[in-house]
């Protein structure tokens, strides 16, 4: 428990202590995560660059839905995810115009998944919500075109643990629920672009 509360804490002091931002070099920045579980995830960034330090809050959204036949009947399925965290990286000048960072993306997720089967007259409904605190080391590499603008990419192994809701209905009538603690490793990888001011 003193682990989480350590990961809220640090996640958000970023965004609620503006004491040194007179001094960063500050930016906005958009990812597109295209190989996601989730769909194709978008995030906003907001880099604050202090010598060779990053220290970069973000929020993303991923929404996904699919329609098929099964064996049993027609399937679809709705899922949403959004995220807010921090990421804290050091970056290190390569060759002309390129620069590599690591460090470590840390924050808060939230999945909503629901399934609906058609089997004849009978219709089921499956529900899943998740909340989960992440930790994710991250390397990754930029290329700036220039002093203010940069297109990179990163990989990242996530570490997730929190809680997980299940129901089920048939014909809109409930028939079970359960919940859980859950823990994960899942991969992570993201096309950055980058701009500052």
């Amino acid at each position: 428990m003193k682990l989480k509360k350590r990961l809220i804490t640090l996640s958000f002091v970023t965004l609620l202590f503006p004491g040194s931002l007179y001094a960063a070099d500050l930016g906005i920045g958009v990812n597109i995560d295209a190989f996601s579980d989730d769909g194709i995830g978008f995030g906003v960034l907001l880099p604050m660059r202090f010598g060779n330090l990053t220290i970069e809050p973000e929020g993303s959204f991923s929404d996904f839905s699919s329609d098929g036949a099964t064996i049993a009947g027609n399937e679809s399925t709705e899922r949403t995810s959004f995220s807010v965290g921090t990421g804290i990286y050091v970056r290190k000048n390569l060759v002309l115009f390129t620069e590599s960072y690591f460090g470590v993306r840390l924050g808060y997720r939230s999945d909503d998944e629901t399934t609906t089967s058609v089997n004849g007259a009978d219709v089921f409904t499956y529900d899943s919500t998740g909340h989960a605190l992440f930790i994710a080391p991250t390397v990754g590499i930029q290329y700036f075109f220039s002093e203010r603008f940069s297109l990179g990419c990163d990989v990242g192994l996530m570490y997730s643990d929190g809680k997980n809701k299940y129901s089920q209905s048939q014909n809109g009538v409930a028939f079970g629920y359960s919940s859980g603690d859950y823990s994960e490793w899942s991969t992570t990888s993201r096309v950055v672009v980058r701009a500052f001011f």
